[in-house]
């Protein structure tokens, strides 16, 4: 644990030192909550192997604000990475075979409304250009779909834990991003989800740490029926 501990302090030191340089910057205002996220996550992970008293202090509220924001972050993202582990562990202990459904979805979402509204002599091109920037790999929703197929879970359920999942993909996102506002659309999932309370008066997202423990209670529910 030694060496582990002298590399996270070396860490904190240059970070400290470079989040004074950028605390200064306005341009650089953004990374500079990045590293001081980055800082108090460090400070944290520094104390727990060595039982140390390295501590924070945020002179200003917005500093704490940009904390708690960088770590709505971590969560949402983590919370989705850890379903989809979870997901690929289902459908290889079933031997279930992933299919790219939504890349055949937005293929054939080409057929029908922009293929024919192209010049003959581009199609050819178009289609081409298409499968290259279409992922060739199954995404999230692709192995959630293909996980549920094989399940016992009423249709409801299936339902139930789409929705989850499209709402959990809204929080990951509009967490990831400086503009919080949400779409009509974005609402709609969140209330499909029963998430409503992640949604301000002013069509904005809200997130707290009291939310935390209940997010991940009904993705934990789902989880353990996929066992």
């Amino acid at each position: 644990m030694e060496e582990e501990i002298k590399s996270l302090d070396a860490a904190l030191i240059n970070l400290v030192s470079l989040e004074k340089d950028l605390g200064t910057k306005f341009e650089l205002r953004t990374l500079g909550t990045v590293v001081q996220g980055t800082i108090c996550f460090l400070t944290i992970a520094a104390n727990t192997l060595d039982e140390g008293k390295r501590r924070l202090k945020f002179s200003k509220k917005d500093d704490w604000n940009n904390l708690m924001a960088f770590i709505n972050r971590a969560f949402y993202a983590n919370l989705h990475t850890a379903i989809e582990v979870e997901l690929l562990e289902f459908c290889s202990r079933k031997n279930i075979e992933v299919s790219l459904t939504q890349r055949r979805k937005r293929i054939e979402e080409f057929e029908q409304t922009l293929k024919p509204k192209i010049p003959p002599s581009l199609t050819a091109e178009i289609e081409s250009f298409i499968q290259k920037i279409l992922p060739d790999r199954p995404s999230t929703l692709d192995i959630l779909n293909s996980a549920l197929k094989e399940t016992q879970f009423s249709k409801e359920d299936k339902k139930y834990f789409r929705n989850l999942y499209e709402a959990l993909s809204v929080l990951r996102n509009k967490s990831s991003h400086s503009d919080i506002s949400l779409t009509d659309g974005d609402k709609l999932k969140l209330e499909n989800a029963q998430l409503t309370f992640l949604v301000t008066s002013s069509g904005t997202l809200q997130s707290q740490p009291g939310h935390y423990s209940h997010l991940a209670k009904m993705v934990s529910l789902f989880l353990e029926r996929l066992s």
